[in-house]
C-alpha cells in the first residue's frame, strides 16, 4: 500500500464543486481522496431520507415503483453519507441500492470513492481493489464520465503502482476537456513525481497562459498554484 508522502509541488484544492481532489498542506500529502460539496449535509437530511426508507421498506417491496423508489433512496443516502465522509453506511446505503436495481455509473463511481477513501484511511488492499472495480465499471457504463476516469487515475498513481495506464488516462482527460483543470494540474503532478520535469513545466506554464483569459476568483487561485509550481520546476532545472 503506498503510504502518505513527501511532495514539492502545490496542486489547487477545490471545494466547490463535488469532485476527487487530492490536498497539499506544504510539504505534506494530507489526503488522496476527498470528497467536496458545495453545502453541508445535515444530520436532519439523512435522518429523513432514513426514515422514509424504514418506512418503504417494512412494506411490501412487490410493487416496482416502491423498488425502484427505495433504490433511489439508498443511492442518495449514499451520496449524503460520502459527502460527511462516513465511508461504511456510504458503502452499506450503496450496495443496498444496486440490490434494488439502482446499476448506474453514478452508484458505481460513489461506491469507488467510498472504497477509495476508506482504504487509503485504514491501508487496506481489499478496498483499494474495489474501488478499482467501481471505477472501471462506472467507466465501462459511461466512457465520457470524466470525474470516474479522472478518481480512477489518480487510484492508479497513488495506490495501484500503474503510472504509465494512470498519465494515459489524465492525458485523455485533459485533451477531452482542458477546461477540467483539476486533470492538467494532476497531469503536471504526475509528470513531476516521473521525474520529467520538462513535461510537467510544459503544462503548468499552458495552464497559466489559458488561465489568463479566465476572470473569477477560483481562476486567480489556480493561476497563484500554477506560479508556484512553475516557480520551483524552473529553479529545479537550473541546478
Amino acid at each position: 500500500m503506498t503510504k502518505l508522502r513527501k511532495i514539492t509541488l502545490t496542486l489547487l484544492v477545490i471545494s466547490s464543486i463535488i469532485a476527487l481532489i487530492i490536498i497539499f498542506d506544504g510539504d505534506i500529502l494530507k489526503k488522496i481522496f476527498v470528497l467536496k460539496s458545495v453545502r453541508v449535509v445535515t444530520q436532519n437530511e439523512i435522518k429523513r431520507m432514513e426514515e422514509e426508507l424504514s418506512e418503504l421498506t417494512s412494506k411490501s417491496a412487490t410493487n416496482p415503483e416502491v423498488v425502484n423508489k427505495i433504490g433511489i433512496l439508498y443511492q442518495n443516502l449514499g451520496g449524503k453519507y460520502n459527502e460527511k465522509g462516513a465511508w461504511d453506511p456510504a458503502i452499506d446505503a450503496l450496495q443496498k441500492a444496486l440490490g434494488y436495481g439502482r446499476n448506474n455509473p453514478l452508484v458505481h463511481y460513489q461506491l469507488a470513492i467510498a472504497y477509495a477513501n476508506r482504504g487509503t484511511q485504514l491501508e487496506n488492499k481489499d478496498d483499494i481493489d474495489k474501488a478499482q472495480i467501481h471505477y472501471e465499471k462506472a467507466l465501462q457504463m459511461d466512457p465520457n464520465f470524466i470525474e470516474a476516469k479522472y478518481g480512477l487515475a489518480i487510484l492508479l498513481f497513488y495506490e495501484k503502482d500503474n503510472r504509465s495506464k494512470a498519465v494515459q488516462l489524465m492525458e485523455e482527460i485533459t485533451k477531452q476537456k482542458p477546461t477540467f483543470y483539476r486533470a492538467r494540474f494532476a497531469l503536471g503532478r504526475f509528470y513531476y513525481e516521473n521525474k520529467d520535469l520538462n513535461k510537467s513545466l510544459s503544462v503548468y506554464q499552458d495552464l497559466y497562459t489559458d488561465l489568463e483569459k479566465v476572470d473569477s476568483p477560483l481562476a486567480k487561485e489556480y493561476k497563484q498554484a500554477c506560479k508556484e509550481n512553475i516557480q520551483r520546476i524552473t529553479t529545479e532545472l537550473a541546478r
